[in-house]
């Protein structure tokens, strides 16, 4: 699986943060719960969290240092059987889909 990668812009269910704090408040998670965590990728496809996989989120931008040798960590695991991996753009004003692309090929995890 390839490692996705999205931005923390508003999705059609409110924003990332209103999301991911009303998952974070559930006292189990459900394989419902997770199912309602989406992102928007650089092209406008919706991403969808697999309650049903293991899902790692990194929150990295293109211009940051230390996120180039995690994203590389990452990629590792990105051919691995029941695990997603999302990476988070937390500056998409600042980065774009070809800003990305070379961030995803220096890291490996094209």
């Amino acid at each position: 699986m390839q490692i996705e990668r999205a931005t923390a812009a508003p999705t059609a269910t409110g924003s990332l943060s209103a999301t991911a704090e009303q998952t974070s408040q559930q006292t189990s998670a459900t394989a419902t719960g997770l199912s309602d965590l989406t992102f928007t990728d650089v092209h406008g496809k919706r991403i969808t969290v697999n309650p049903n996989e293991k899902t790692v989120l990194h929150f990295m931008t293109s211009s940051c240092s230390d996120c180039l040798p995690t994203e590389t960590a990452l990629a590792k695991f990105q051919n691995m059987p029941g695990v997603q991996l999302i990476s988070i753009d937390v500056e998409p004003q600042a980065d774009n889909a070809s800003t990305i692309a070379q961030f995803a090929q220096v890291a490996g995890s094209h």
